[in-house]
């Protein structure tokens, strides 16, 4: 964990919002048509059922498409669901109202910024981060989990961007193909969307340049481990590992923690 990482493109606060909209449209879409996180949702089923807890938190949401699968998979499970939130630093507000309607209410979502390093709540709760692992330090990260652990929720990170080169460079070669391909697709409809894809390809140009920097930031599972074994007790159940995706094209990194039940 001592290589050198960078910050992306879309973390600045002047990068133009209609572009980061139509990244995170696209991310979520990509993630959501090509099954990325489906090894994620049995494990978050699992946490559900340890924990307890009914209430899933998403940090970081983005486009957040994948998020109304993760529903319908728990609700087919037999998974009862009190309630699904989305939140981000840069909240895509025209992403987050589709969704919720989608979802006929169960996807609420807070309009005003959220930092995933110190969100403004402290009720018991899963909160989960999907593909923004990679874009903390590891104190960053170790500092979300302790903010976890200190308002006693369970914790899960999840994320398809690690250094894999073998993986990484099929993967950065089709992306662009895939961009133009998807987009139109990729939420709501917009005309400055289209734009900034076809005639100006900032939006391209932007996206394969953090997905260049995504991957080298990204983590793998003995690296999540020393960020556990570093933490001062033992009152959680901890899980990392990495799961093949549905298409076996990418692999799913993977960080859960839950309390535990009292007594042991």
């Amino acid at each position: 964990m001592t290589h050198r990482r960078f910050k992306e493109m879309h973390d600045y606060d002047w990068f133009p919002d209609v572009w980061r909209r139509g990244m995170t449209d696209f991310l979520s879409c990509f993630a959501t048509c090509f099954f990325q996180y489906e090894p994620a949702f049995p494990l978050i089923a699992g946490m559900m059922r340890k924990s307890g807890l009914r209430k899933l938190c998403d940090l970081c949401s983005g486009g957040s498409g994948y998020l109304l699968s993760l529903l319908g998979y728990l609700r087919k499970n037999g998974i009862a669901v009190s309630g699904m939130e989305l939140t981000d630093k840069y909240p895509n507000l025209v992403a987050f109202e589709r969704i919720s309607r989608r979802s006929g209410g169960a996807v609420s979502y807070i309009s005003s910024s959220v930092d995933a390093l110190n969100p403004p709540f402290d009720e018991q709760e899963i909160r989960l981060i999907f593909s923004a692992m990679h874009h903390f330090s590891p104190d960053e990260l170790k500092s979300i989990i302790n903010r976890a652990r200190k308002d006693n929720c369970a914790i899960g990170l999840f994320d398809y961007c690690c250094r894999a080169p073998v993986r990484a460079i099929p993967q950065l070669i089709l992306l662009v193909p895939h961009i133009f391909i998807i987009m139109p697709f990729a939420g709501p409809f917009s005309w400055k969307k289209m734009f900034w894809t076809y005639i100006l390809p900032a939006i391209p140009l932007a996206l394969l340049t953090d997905s260049i920097i995504s991957r080298w930031n990204g983590y793998s599972p003995s690296e999540l481990k020393a960020i556990i074994d570093k933490l001062p007790d033992n009152t959680y159940e901890w899980e990392c590992g990495s799961k093949l995706n549905f298409l076996r094209t990418g692999k799913v990194v993977y960080l859960t923690g839950c309390p535990r039940p009292q007594g042991d």
